[in-house]
């Protein structure tokens, strides 16, 4: 079984300030930040009893992230590219380089590769 807000941020939009919206029948729910997901759970158990079923079949078909609540493919690589250059202590300049550039598109490889390569 997924954890708890996993399933409500599958099924429910978050609408700010407590309030939230099944994605499955479009009823608006109050859930009070830091009580853990009790009333959104309990609305799917008496609405949409076969939730589970529902849940576990969307992670069977791939469903991409972006419907889960996470951050977008963009938003993800943007972020990954700046944590890279801030925590390395490098220009933002850096990926002007065109070897800086051209390494992007190599295949992952680890260290002890490389060592063996030397």
């Amino acid at each position: 079984m997924a954890p708890n807000r996993e399933i409500c941020a599958f099924f429910f939009e978050d609408k700010g300030q407590g309030d939230y919206r099944c994605q499955l029948c479009g009823t608006p729910r109050k859930q009070q930040a830091g009580t853990g997901y009790s009333n959104l759970l309990s609305h799917l158990n008496l609405k949409h009893p076969d939730f589970e079923e529902t849940y576990d079949t969307s992670l069977v078909t791939a469903t991409p992230l972006s419907s889960f609540g996470f951050v977008s493919e963009a938003t993800k690589c943007r972020y990954q590219r700046l944590q890279w250059l801030v925590e390395r202590n490098m220009p933002l300049t850096e990926v002007d380089d065109p070897l800086t550039r051209s390494m992007s598109s190599w295949k992952p490889v680890s260290s002890k590769t490389l060592k063996l390569d030397m």
